[in-house]
């Protein structure tokens, strides 16, 4: 229609109230001062009478629909309806991925509280405040309280025994030298040991009561104190740990109690009380150095001189220079050769320059009497030539002689000298628990060759003194492998099952991994949750949408190895088609058609896979334990276990003829019954041995296998932070999404490769 004209308007009388058009008119000429109509005072354009109308659209009649009392709509599938509604919001048509990159669909949510990894206090070595009053020598107190007791206390509290925490929980350290050798690993001493506190006794649970976190069930609190108590690692111990560790003997020893235990008293060999025994004190003295049984006074005439020196038989071994000896680890052994007496002479400064040829041994100028005038040669018996002969000073009855069985020669001296530089009693590490003359000085093997050469030109009285000193060292052996049996051992099947057990865990976690959202306002919203970390990116269509095949299957990396059909059996991946893989390849764990995979929800099949890839590396490696399959390796750890096992039974049964040897050596009378008993402590001593070597396989299995182990989680934590990338560059905008660890999968890695990071490529 056509507006009413401003002009016409401006005109009339002022009391007449403005019309709507004319209000509308003015409203729109200041907000469009430049519109041509609105200048005119036209505020809508005249219709031209020529103009065709546009047809109305007639909608089609469908029949009404109707509401429920709570004004849902009923609507019925075969009937075409339609309704009356208001349009309350619009979908946007766009994909669904990138709405939800863009848009939160709720306001708020709420997320049910996870269980975190939280690592708890470790490294700690306490002692239970009931089982120290006053300072302790701690060697005396595991060989006399320790776990090896244990069911013969009224209490297991009255166990002696220091702990070690580790992840809040206090685990028993079974004897003293596995605790040296924690210790000093950890580059601490016994200065660290510390005594715990009533908040540290309900922290760690330092008392046992058969009430413990790595026990689902309640059990006896001996049962409990075997189930904490750490591995024995007393044979990785050795005199330099002791010493390391900062152990010192503490009053009444004045030595190591745990090397002069006696198995007969339960107490200890009177030794370890004293400084130095008279044996100690000699050889002290005399080791390295050279004696002579007797030797004439240089104020003879050279003709009384030569007679005293030979003895006018014809037999040329009864000449008194067959008398000399140099000690030689406690043994004396006996010198004729001139090329050791010059080089003695030069090794101690000794002036020999006056030697002529052809002396020998022999006359004023011959190397034995030069030796003796320079002081390079100690004369036992003085001029008591007689008493000499037969044998009658205390010094040289003291120590087993070797003589035809095995001269001193010059690579004998040479090898002596090059190992003890003629001062063995100077050991930095044994000073503090030996005196001077002790035999632990001694190399071991050395002076095991020089026990069997004594047997060979020993009478009675030097095979009564090679036992005794025999007896008190199988004796200690007895004991501390005693104490070693009682203590928990290590087992290799044990081992290689906690193993295969972590390992697969991984794989197949306790509980779940996550696929999870960064919203804008700082909450998160879980996308994905699965036990398999191989079902959640399977099944997860945000994440393989942006994955290539290839790149999928290197999550497996090299800790998923697929399995052969004929490896696992169709119903245990429950699978029907048939369509399990039989390549041995590292790649996904899958069967069949579709993301919706059998064998993703097979636990043993997800398992079979992990054990697969983790014995092939083992075979690639080229460690000793070189086998490559699950069966044969589990054979080898069953093996060397029952080794174990037999060599144990073999000493145990031995050693128990031990108690009777003391009434054997009172009882003797013969050589013959004195080498039966020297025998049988060889004997035990060879079967500890034996025991020792099957202790060192199991241990070097399991360090084998731990060192496999520990190469196989890196290459699971490499592979899976290569997925966590991935995910957290290239799936959505602004990093928003990220696979969340769980907190059990943490715990394993930790446990075999500490110190990795969990939380990098996620949104802090």
């Amino acid at each position: 229609m056509m507006a009413t004209n401003r002009f016409t308007a401006a005109n009339k009388p002022e009391h007449t109230s403005p019309t709507l058009d004319s209000l509308l008119l003015e409203i729109m000429r200041d907000e469009f001062p430049d519109d041509p109509n609105f200048k005119a005072g036209i505020l809508t354009e005249e219709l031209d009478p020529n103009q065709e109308l546009i047809d109305q659209v007639t909608l089609p009649e469908f029949e009404p629909t109707s509401r429920n009392s709570r004004q849902v709509l009923q609507v019925s599938p075969s009937v075409v309806q339609h309704t009356n509604y208001q349009l309350t919001k619009s979908i946007p048509t766009i994909d669904e991925d990138i709405l939800d990159d863009l848009l939160d669909e709720e306001w708020n949510f709420f997320l049910d509280e996870e269980v975190q990894y939280e690592p708890g206090v470790s490294g700690l070595f306490l002692i239970h405040p009931d089982q120290i009053k006053e300072p302790v020598d701690y060697h005396d107190a595991y060989i006399q309280a320790g776990p090896q007791n244990l069911g013969s206390f009224d209490s297991v509290n009255d166990i002696f025994c220091v702990y070690f925490i580790r992840d809040n929980v206090a685990y028993p350290i079974p004897n003293y030298k596995t605790l040296e050798v924690m210790l000093v690993e950890r580059r601490l001493t016994y200065r660290d040991i510390t005594i715990a506190d009533n908040t540290q006794l309900q922290q760690f649970d330092l008392s046992m009561d058969g009430k413990t976190t790595i026990i689902d069930e309640v059990v006896s609190p001996e049962a409990e104190f075997a189930a904490r108590s750490l591995f024995d690692r007393s044979a990785e111990w050795n005199f330099r740990i002791r010493y390391e560790s900062g152990y010192r003997p503490l009053s009444p020893f004045t030595r190591d109690p745990g090397e002069y235990i006696d198995p007969v008293s339960k107490g200890y060999f009177n030794a370890v009380y004293s400084k130095q025994t008279y044996q100690e004190s000699l050889r002290a003295r005399f080791e390295g150095k050279m004696v002579i049984l007797s030797w004439p006074p240089a104020s003879l005439t050279d003709e009384e001189f030569n007679s005293e020196v030979i003895q006018n038989d014809n037999n040329q071994l009864n000449d008194l220079v067959n008398g000399v000896r140099i000690m030689t680890n406690g043994y004396w052994k006996q010198v004729t050769d001139g090329e050791v007496f010059r080089s003695y002479a030069y090794v101690n400064d000794l002036d020999v320059s006056g030697y002529q040829d052809p002396n020998g041994r022999y006359g004023r100028a011959g190397y034995i009497n030069l030796l003796i005038q320079n002081g390079g040669i100690t004369v036992l018996s003085g001029e008591d030539v007689v008493d000499a002969r037969e044998g009658l000073d205390p010094v040289w009855n003291e120590f087993a002689h070797i003589i035809e069985a095995d001269r001193m020669d010059i690579d004998e001296f040479k090898t002596y000298i090059d190992t003890y530089s003629n001062n063995p009693f100077d050991i930095e590490y044994l000073l503090p628990y030996e005196p001077r003359g002790s035999v632990k000085y001694y190399d071991q093997d050395t002076l095991n060759i020089l026990r069997e050469q004594s047997i060979e030109q020993s009478l009675i009285n030097n095979l009564v003194d090679t036992i005794n000193i025999r007896y008190e060292e199988i004796a200690s052996i007895v004991a501390n492998a005693t104490v070693m049996l009682n203590s928990t051992q290590n087992s290799a099947i044990t081992v290689l099952d906690q193993i295969e057990n972590d390992i697969t865990r991984i794989g197949d976690a306790s509980d779940r991994w996550q696929f999870i959202k960064f919203k804008n306002n700082g909450n998160i919203k879980v996308k994905g949750t699965e036990h398999s970390l191989f079902r959640l990116v399977e099944t997860t269509q945000r994440i393989t949408s942006n994955l290539t095949t290839s790149q999928e299957d290197e999550i497996a990396g090299e800790w998923s190895r697929v399995v052969n059909a004929d490896s696992v059996t169709l119903s245990e991946v429950g699978s029907n088609s048939g369509n399990v893989k039989n390549a041995q390849t590292f790649e996904l764990p899958r069967d069949g058609i579709g993301r919706d995979k059998p064998s993703m929800k097979s636990s043993s099949y997800i398992r079979a896979s992990i054990l697969n890839a983790f014995y092939y590396k083992w075979d690639i490696a080229g460690d000793s334990v070189n086998t490559g399959t699950r069966a044969n390796v589990r054979e080898l750890a069953e093996d060397i276990d029952n080794t174990r096992s037999a060599t144990a039974n073999e000493f145990q049964l031995l050693s128990s003829q031990f108690d009777d040897i003391t009434n054997a050596i009172a009882t003797s009378d013969t050589v013959e019954q004195f080498q039966e008993i020297l025998n049988t402590l060889n004997a035990i001593d060879n079967a500890y041995i034996e025991f020792n070597n099957s202790v060192d396989d199991v241990n070097d299995f399991i360090f084998t296998l731990n060192s496999n182990t520990k190469a196989y989680i890196n290459n699971v934590y490499e592979s899976i932070q290569l997925l966590r990338k991935r995910i957290y560059n290239n799936v959505g905008n602004s990093n928003k999404f990220a696979i969340k660890w769980p907190a059990t999968v943490i715990a394993i890695i930790e446990k075999y490769s500490p110190g990795k990071t969990y939380t990098n490529y996620q949104k802090s």
